[in-house]
C-alpha cells in the first residue's frame, strides 16, 4: 500500500504500534515514488493471501495518514482526487 502525508519514520512507527497491536510480524516500509502524492509505500509479508487482504485493510483503517492499495489507486485516479 502507499501513505501519503506523512515522513518515513512517521509511517514506520505508526505501521509498528499497529503490528504490535494485532500480532502482525513481518512488514517493511519504505520511501516511495510510483504514484504522485504518496511518498511511503508499505509491503506487508503473509502466504495466506486472503489473510494479507485483511490485515491490510485493518491497516489502512488504522494508519492516521490517507493510505491506498496499489490496486485502488490504478483503478480509480484515487490519488489525484483525494489528496
Amino acid at each position: 500500500m502507499f501513505v501519503a502525508g506523512a515522513s518515513e519514520d512517521q509511517v514506520r512507527a505508526a505501521v509498528e504500534a499497529w503490528a504490535d497491536q494485532v500480532g502482525f510480524k513481518y512488514f517493511d516500509v519504505e520511501g516511495a515514488t510510483a504514484y504522485p502524492g504518496f511518498t511511503v509505500a508499505v509491503d506487508l509479508y503473509l502466504l495466506d493471501e486472503d489473510a494479507l487482504e485483511g490485515f491490510a485493510d485493518q491497516l489502512v483503517e488504522a494508519l492516521p495518514f490517507p493510505a491506498a492499495s496499489e490496486t485502488e489507486i490504478d483503478r480509480s485516479s484515487w490519488h489525484l482526487r483525494s489528496l
